[in-house]
């Protein structure tokens, strides 16, 4: 998704997790009920082996499930996990380089930004009169995904969720 309001701009969102390398999170259903998006991904399959004659394929017990819920001047992110624990997550929001990050007491020149880990207090992207936060972050590792064409787009800041299954939590994400 992307998000606008006004000048200040969420670009992207996006899932991943760390098993076998990175994997982006790849919904295979999408249910609504009511105003409420739900969305799934199947349980993920590896295939170990040097050559297509000796292949094995080791199942991945994990499920993620992502609930979109609208509320009064933005939505939630309800996302919970299940199946394999210590799998790190990695929940992104790609950020327009314009404007100030704030996270806390801490300010950031989004022009000059390249990564941010958003721990438990809320960010805050304001420019001008113009306002989005977002609460409900952890830093519980530091690893993270560096290596594509999302990652590496020059016209957003990163600003990292990272998390370890099993997760069951909110992310609230508000127009000010």
């Amino acid at each position: 998704f992307a998000l606008q309001n006004g000048a200040a701009i969420i670009d992207g969102f996006r899932i991943k997790y760390a098993y076998h390398g990175f994997r982006d999170y790849e919904p295979t259903g999408l249910r609504v009920d009511g105003d409420v998006y739900i969305t799934w991904n199947e349980i993920i399959q590896w295939v170990v082996g040097p050559t297509p004659k000796r292949r094995e394929v080791m199942k991945l017990n994990l499920q993620i499930v992502v609930e979109i819920e609208r509320i009064l001047d933005g939505f939630e992110l309800h996302i919970t996990t299940s199946g394999w624990e210590r799998i790190p997550l990695q929940l992104e929001f790609g950020l327009r380089k314009q404007g100030t990050l704030w996270i806390g007491n801490m300010k950031y020149d989004l022009s000059q930004t390249d990564m941010v880990f958003l721990d438990k207090e809320p960010a805050r992207i304001v420019n001008g009169d113009d306002e989005i936060q977002i609460e409900g972050g952890a830093t519980e590792h530091k690893i993270y995904s560096f290596d594509d064409d999302w990652t590496m787009n020059l016209e957003t800041a990163r600003l990292l969720i990272t998390l370890i299954t099993p997760y069951d939590g909110v992310i609230r994400i508000t127009c000010r």
